[in-house]
């Protein structure tokens, strides 16, 4: 990239553009109806600090975001829990993603986190082969299992 990328912690102001890298992942994920939330839901939780987010600026207009919240492991202890982590479709594969994901894994090491956690759909390849760059543990033996109310 030419220009300079910029990461902050995201603020109420981000979130409808959140939620479109959010929606824009349901549609690549070929789930979009399953997107039930809303953007006044995301300012709600986000104000009650059930999660937060970084935000990737490329010429002040954000470009990535990673979604994530503390979780407890009974065998670990405090995880980092990435519940997403979206690049603008035009601009994957041009270093942004690295950058946000170190700085989120450097953000869970400098806050005492004994790791970090996530989820990636079997057949999204690209995002399968960027986590094995990091040496990420691929846990094929556990299977997930959700209710939604």
């Amino acid at each position: 990239m030419k220009d300079k990328i910029t990461l902050r912690t995201a603020l109420t102001s981000d979130m409808p553009a959140i939620y479109a890298f959010v929606k824009e992942l349901a549609i690549y994920e070929k789930a979009e109806e399953q997107l039930i939330t809303s953007i006044p839901y995301y300012i709600e939780t986000f104000q009650n600090k059930l999660w937060n987010a970084f935000v990737a600026e490329h010429n002040t207009n954000i470009v990535a975001t990673t979604i994530f919240y503390p979780v407890f492991s009974t065998w670990k202890g405090k995880i980092l829990y990435l519940e997403d982590f979206v690049v603008q479709q035009d601009l994957r594969r041009k270093g942004i993603g690295k950058i946000l994901f170190d700085h989120l894994l450097k953000y869970a090491q400098d806050n005492d986190y004994n790791g970090m956690r996530w989820q990636v759909l079997d057949w999204n390849e690209p995002a399968i082969n960027f986590y094995k760059t990091y040496e990420s543990k691929m846990e094929m033996d556990w299977i997930n299992c959700q209710l939604i109310f």
